[in-house]
């Protein structure tokens, strides 16, 4: 296990299930688990760093241990583990074949289909019993009002969660509670989902960077991160092809560029639109593709420790606190489509922070510039 930036913790084991051999209806049923979005995640952040409010973390650990198995299953005895049985003994002291010997399963072990199933629908519980009720556009979000108007949220990532409000005491009721019942560590964010967080609560300033994982994605193909560019397109840079550096991109085109994905949904709003390029040639990729990926990996490399910052406003006051606004941008009959249809952008901020963005390419051709526009401000709403 690594740090958020990069550095070893240590080293884990855990006994994992075969879920490979569960029978869909027999061993497992509904396996589905929410888990908090990243666009919720930033406008949680957002609203605490402009409102100056404390803002912890907590990994719960062995979390999949705590869930309850919700039918009979069994697995068979774990190498290296002995446990008395008389009658196993004395059939091989007798020279009879031994009977088998196998654990019936009390808890979601990693490894079962419904293994985070189980734990969500416990620490659900957990802190329902609380006071907490889930929100009802991301349920795993959960939000707690005392007697005195001051709130209490808790976002929820698998084992880890955000805990963040207008009630200090609530912050802390809850995170001794969790902690308490779960066990675990818990202290200031500095990272989650390997993102590295700085927050200056005084100056009233968070910044998010991804810099271990950009770092992993050019040492995981061998590819040089002192090469740097200002633009990532390929019309902008003057690439010619070289076979050391271009064949690996090439040849592991999909893999680099999916690893790229994540990044962008984390925490680079500026790479979406040249990530979108990429993604259209990731069924049968050529050399030019491999050049244009070059072009944005040199991009990546001269941005590879810029981070997404949320800053409190200069001035507020009333609604000024949550100003939210969007932008639409789209182009119109694209001439390396043979359809000309169109591609289209949309970026939304609570105050100068952007909390979702998306570049897509649309189904459709439209017959106008204008209509190609309202398209796009139709798909952001």
């Amino acid at each position: 296990k690594y740090f958020a930036d990069g550095r070893f913790d240590k080293v884990k084991m855990r006994c994992v299930v075969r879920g490979f051999l569960q029978r869909n209806g027999i061993d497992f049923g509904a396996t589905y688990s929410p888990s908090c979005m990243l666009q919720t995640l930033r406008i949680l952040l957002t609203i605490a760093v402009t409102f100056g409010w404390t803002i912890r973390q907590l990994d719960v650990r062995n979390a999949y241990c705590h869930g309850i198995m919700d039918r009979e299953m069994w697995i068979s005895m774990p190498g290296g583990i002995t446990i008395p049985d008389p009658e196993y003994e004395a059939d091989l002291k007798a020279g009879k074949p031994p009977r088998r010997r196998g654990l019936r399963l009390l808890k979601g072990l990693y490894g079962t289909h419904q293994g985070g199933k189980l734990w969500f629908e416990k620490y659900t519980a957990e802190l329902k019993s609380q006071g907490f009720t889930p929100c009802h556009y991301d349920p795993s979000l959960f939000y707690r009002w005392n007697a005195a108007g001051k709130v209490t949220y808790v976002a929820v990532y698998v084992d880890d969660s955000i805990i963040t409000g207008s009630d200090d005491d609530g912050i802390e009721q809850i995170r001794a509670h969790i902690l308490k019942t779960f066990g675990g560590t818990s202290g200031d964010l500095e990272s989650f989902l390997g993102l590295q967080i700085n927050y200056d609560k005084e100056n009233g300033r968070l910044e998010m960077r991804h810099t271990a994982y950009r770092q992993a994605i050019f040492d995981r193909f061998q590819i040089s991160s002192e090469i740097k560019s200002d633009s990532p397109y390929l019309h902008s840079n003057k690439i010619t092809w070289d076979d050391e550096r271009h064949t690996p991109m090439l040849n592991n085109f999909r893999a680099i560029v999916a690893s790229w994905i994540y990044d962008m949904n984390a925490c680079a709003p500026y790479a979406t639109t040249a990530l979108l390029y990429l993604c259209m040639s990731m069924q049968t990729p050529t050399r030019e593709d491999a050049l244009a990926l070059d072009a944005f990996m040199r991009y990546m490399a001269k941005n590879i420790d810029r981070p997404l910052v949320i800053q409190r406003p200069s001035v507020v006051g009333g609604d000024q606190y949550i100003h939210m606004s969007s932008f639409t941008d789209s182009s119109h009959g694209d001439p390396e489509d043979p359809k000309r249809r169109s591609t289209f952008g949309q970026i939304h901020f609570i105050g100068t922070t952007p909390y979702s963005w998306a570049a897509r390419k649309s189904t459709r051709t439209e017959h106008c510039s204008n209509a190609a526009e309202l398209a796009a401000a139709a798909k952001a709403v």
